[in-house]
C-alpha cells in the first residue's frame, strides 16, 4: 500500500505566491496525508543521514536533477507520493492509494514525466531508477559495490 504521505521540494520553507496556492490546495484535497515540505538543507540532510554514499552524485547534479533524484532516495525510503510546486491538485487521489505499484504520468509515448511520483516504499522500479542514475552520474569507478546495493 501506498502511504498517505505527500512529499515537496524548494530552496526555502517560504514560497512564491503560485507556488504557496498549489500547496494549500494539495492540503486542502488531501488533509489526511502526511505533508512534507523539504528545504535544500532538508534534502541534504537526508540523503547524508540515509544515503551519505549518493552525496557527492546529488551535489553534481543540476537543481532539476537533484530534485528528481532526491524524490526517488526519500520515496523508496519512505514511499507515499511527490508532486511538483507547480502542479495543482483537482480531486482527492485515494483511489491510487491501496496497491503496492509506481505510478509515473505519461509525458508521451516514450517518456515518463517526473513532476508526480506515487510509489510503495522499497519498489523495485524505483530502485532500478536510482542505480541507472547512480552508474550515469558517478565519477567513482569503485563507487557501485554490493555493500551499497545491500544497504538500499
Amino acid at each position: 500500500m501506498i502511504p498517505k504521505r505527500i512529499i515537496q521540494t524548494y530552496k526555502y520553507t517560504r514560497l512564491p505566491l503560485l507556488f504557496k496556492i498549489c500547496q494549500e490546495l494539495i492540503q486542502i484535497k488531501c488533509y489526511e496525508y502526511q505533508y512534507i515540505l523539504y528545504t535544500n538543507e532538508s534534502c541534504i540532510n537526508f540523503i547524508k543521514s540515509n544515503y551519505p554514499q549518493y552525496i557527492g552524485i546529488y551535489n553534481n547534479l543540476s537543481d532539476k536533477n537533484r530534485v528528481f533524484f532526491f524524490s526517488l532516495l526519500e520515496l523508496y525510503k519512505n514511499g507515499g507520493i511527490y508532486i511538483d510546486l507547480d502542479c495543482i491538485l483537482y480531486k482527492k487521489i485515494d483511489e491510487l492509494i491501496n496497491s503496492n505499484i509506481c505510478i509515473f504520468p505519461l509525458v508521451n509515448k516514450e517518456n515518463i514525466g517526473k513532476y508526480f511520483i506515487m510509489t510503495n516504499k522499497n519498489n523495485k522500479f524505483i530502485l532500478y531508477l536510482i542505480l541507472q542514475i547512480s552508474m550515469y552520474y558517478n565519477i567513482n569507478s569503485n563507487f557501485i559495490t554490493n555493500n551499497i546495493l545491500y544497504k538500499l
